[in-house]
């Protein structure tokens, strides 16, 4: 009896989650605690056994990594200074955004540099009016090409590394990459073989884009320094996995303590 529930409740929790008819968290967590009162697993198994804190934990870390960048309006600013820096070359724009977001999902979250790039995208391409579809396709297959590439680019991964002691953040990078980059190489060539004919811009748009002051995008200059010092030390610890005796969670961790210097009312408002 207690299998059949199981897989009913399986079903209906992907169904809710499938149809959007119900908040996905609380689809998930209604999924879950169902599962508790029937008895499929006890509470400590819940805790202890079933839910990956290491991960979690790591995507927490990440997460607030990306928030505090992503407060500084850096990524507005390099995206619109990349733009203008080819001149509103719609093919151009194509492949510096599918290379940005494939290097920012391998060393940040893949979602969350997704939902930071989509927006500042959909701003250009509204300036230089060029159609979305080619530039969404590049970015779903860049965020997760570029995912796959390290142990922290993609929640998958991290579940692999964190469970797997002897898969280090080097050997991820070593063994992936390399494939990574080559489908990401072939991807590029095939986004621009298939759309370039549809990217061309007008020089009234060209001229638009030229008159953005990518500076006007960036908020609390200040603590700039402060954000690239915990990256920097994130990007070290990772790196330095032979040396460190610390699991991958907890360097991120050690790299947001990094951040120290910057005054906490800023990094939160």
């Amino acid at each position: 009896m207690t299998v059949k529930l199981v897989v009913i409740i399986f079903i209906v929790t992907y169904l809710f989650l499938m149809t959007e008819k119900w908040n996905r968290i609380l689809a998930a967590f209604g999924g879950g605690i169902s599962m508790l009162v029937i008895g499929a697993y006890s509470i400590d198994q819940a805790l202890f056994q079933y839910i990956d804190w290491k991960t979690i934990t790591l995507l927490f870390a990440m997460m607030l990594i990306v928030t505090m960048t992503s407060k500084t309006g850096f990524f507005e600013y390099s995206a619109i200074k990349l733009a203008q820096m080819v001149k509103g070359n719609g093919v151009a724009i194509l492949l510096i955004f599918t290379f940005l977001a494939a290097v920012g999902s391998a060393f940040l979250a893949n979602v969350t540099i997704a939902m930071l790039l989509v927006p500042i995208l959909f701003t250009l391409i509204r300036i230089l009016e060029l159609p979305p579809i080619p530039y969404l396709i590049s970015m779903i297959l860049a965020c997760n090409i570029g995912g796959t590439a390290t142990l922290i680019g993609d929640p998958p991964n991290m579940m692999i590394g964190q469970a797997v002691e002897h898969f280090t953040f080097n050997t991820f990078i070593v063994n992936l990459m390399p494939v990574a980059a080559l489908v990401l190489g072939i991807s590029m060539l095939l986004l621009t073989l298939l759309y370039y004919r549809q990217l061309t811009v007008s020089e009234e748009k060209v001229e638009e884009l030229s008159k953005l002051n990518p500076k006007d995008y960036t908020k609390k200059r200040k603590w700039i320094g402060g954000i690239f010092e915990c990256f920097a030390t994130c990007s070290n610890w990772f790196f330095l996995t032979i040396l460190s005796p610390f699991r991958c969670n907890h360097r991120c961790h050690c790299g947001c303590c990094a951040v120290d210097g910057t005054p906490r009312e800023k990094v939160f408002t």
